[in-house]
């Protein structure tokens, strides 16, 4: 069937095959169990990326299969996976008005129109030219004195007419339709009263998964009744433009999320590049840094800002909740970190907590978020780290020698109140000793239990691991939380900060 399908439609498998090698693959190809049917191959024949393949689905069986090689962006894949709906969608369609040949052989010009109704209508994308060319072929074929569609949604019934003049429902058909709409079923009636222009109507709802209610309205310019071809007849337009809208609205839906697919993995590829691709080089430090988001995009951040002196100004904060809201509140923060830092690098850690908890206080509030945020300050004069902490943990400080403890909060986290701004607070800071500073993604991780990972283990893993170097510290740290899930999904944001004294 697929085959005759690509015979019969070369021309739209051509523009299909042409828009995939426009988008840089090497080879597209229409196939069934018996092989490739038909392939449409571009100018590079060294493939470039990966191969997509997707099935094509018609009747609850596989008919086929659309493939797809030398395509550098995965992304794609749902753009496949939609035309190959649509294609089984499609062939469906194609096998149905196959099977009603024989029951319309004696209404060869009632079968021709449908058919070229089918053929007119499934090359469209939007539901509006699909409803009025069925609404006008309904007409013509049962000569009613105007068809239309009837939808209940969220601002009452509503109509689209065959007719442009049929502007609107008598107000006095509107309790019928609706208690019509209800019941769900086929009605036909010859006994109206009360109702102007109306002299018998049929009522015939339409299946599928649509949103709201739809129903086909045929109303005629007589009293006769609609006789039993006519009632087939109007059932089979309600079912082909049932399967016809259905089919709009998942093309629409699949468009829609590979459209947002596509945009959160820009989202994600540009927060990637926020955070820095680099680690800096400070004498006396060993430092490393990852984040690790729990959708593509997520409200965890860090970066490091190297300072004239030798110093380094470091930070870590994490804005409630997940995803693009807090994405985009995230880089917010770091754009006025970053800001602030710039006009005043020499100023301590609390007078630019300071400055950033007025500065961000407005924007939290309005969107109804908070942020934690841990602001240190590497001093190498001193030997010390000088820190403001807003209401963020874990912060794990484990001096060369000593036991692994949690720093506490000195301040609320951002968004609570405009002036309350973190104590700026110190530790020495020397060969040997260990800071890490974690998002609560780390010690909140739930494992197949529901117990927590928690401060204890996450202490215990800094103990264990506190000679190993930092980027190895972080390995094992993620690696221990990630077991702890046992291939649980990751359900927070998980960004750490190591950082250890050398000489």
């Amino acid at each position: 069937m697929l085959d005759r399908l690509i015979h019969t439609h070369q021309a739209i498998f051509c523009d299909m095959a042409h828009n995939w090698l426009g988008l840089g693959a090497v080879r597209f190809a229409v196939g069934d169990a018996s092989g490739t049917l038909q392939e449409w191959r571009g100018g590079n024949l060294v493939p470039q990326g990966h191969n997509l393949r997707q099935p094509v689905t018609s009747s609850g069986s596989t008919a086929g299969f659309l493939e797809v090689e030398g395509i550098t962006d995965r992304s794609l894949a749902n753009r496949l996976a939609a035309e190959a709906q649509y294609t089984g969608k499609w062939l469906q369609l194609e096998q149905e008005i196959q099977s009603l040949t024989g029951e319309l052989i004696y209404y060869q010009d009632q079968f021709l129109m449908l058919h070229k109704l089918s053929q007119l209508t499934r090359q469209q994308l939007q539901p509006g030219p699909v409803i009025r060319s069925y609404l006008a072929t309904a007409q013509q074929l049962l000569g009613t004195r105007w068809a239309g569609l009837i939808e209940v949604g969220e601002a009452g019934v509503s109509l689209q007419a065959s007719e442009p003049a049929v502007v609107g429902l008598p107000q006095e058909a509107i309790p019928l339709l609706q208690t019509l709409l209800r019941a769900g079923e086929p009605v036909l009636d010859n006994t109206l009263k009360g109702i102007p222009g109306w002299k018998s109507y049929l009522f015939v709802p339409l299946k599928g998964q649509l949103p709201h209610p739809h129903a086909l309205l045929l109303v005629n310019r007589t009293g006769d009744r609609f006789d039993t071809p006519a009632i087939k007849l109007g059932e089979t337009l309600v079912e082909f433009l049932g399967s016809e809208l259905e089919r709009l609205r998942l093309y629409q839906d699949s468009l829609q999320r590979a459209r947002l697919q596509t945009e959160a993995e820009m989202a994600r590829e540009v927060q990637m590049q926020l955070l820095p691709r680099q680690v800096p080089a400070v004498h006396g430090l060993e430092i490393f840094g990852r984040s690790l988001p729990a959708r593509q995009v997520g409200g965890d951040f860090f970066d490091f800002f190297p300072l004239v002196d030798g110093g380094l100004f470091f930070t870590l904060g994490d804005v409630s909740g997940k995803g693009m809201p807090s994405a985009l509140v995230m880089s917010n923060l770091r754009a006025t970190l970053r800001s602030y830092l710039r006009l005043m690098p020499h100023e301590n850690v609390q007078r630019l907590m300071k400055e950033v908890t007025r500065g961000m206080y407005e924007d939290l509030t309005e969107v109804e978020m908070i942020a934690t945020l841990f602001a240190g300050r590497y001093e190498p004069a001193e030997k010390r780290i000088a820190y403001a902490n807003a209401g963020h943990a874990p912060i794990i400080y484990c001096p060369a020698g000593g036991r692994a403890r949690l720093l506490p909060a000195s301040g609320p986290a951002l968004g609570f109140l405009p002036d309350s701004v973190p104590a700026e607070q110190a530790i020495p800071f020397g060969e040997g000793d260990l800071l890490i500073v974690a998002s609560d993604g780390l010690n909140e991780t739930s494992g197949p239990a529901g117990e927590l990972f928690g401060y204890d283990r996450l202490m215990g893993c800094v103990e264990e691991n506190r000679q190993a170097p930092a980027r190895t510290m972080a390995e094992n740290l993620l690696a221990a939380v990630h077991g702890f899930q046992a291939g649980e999904e990751q359900e927070d944001d998980q960004t750490i900060i190591v950082i250890r004294g050398e000489r």
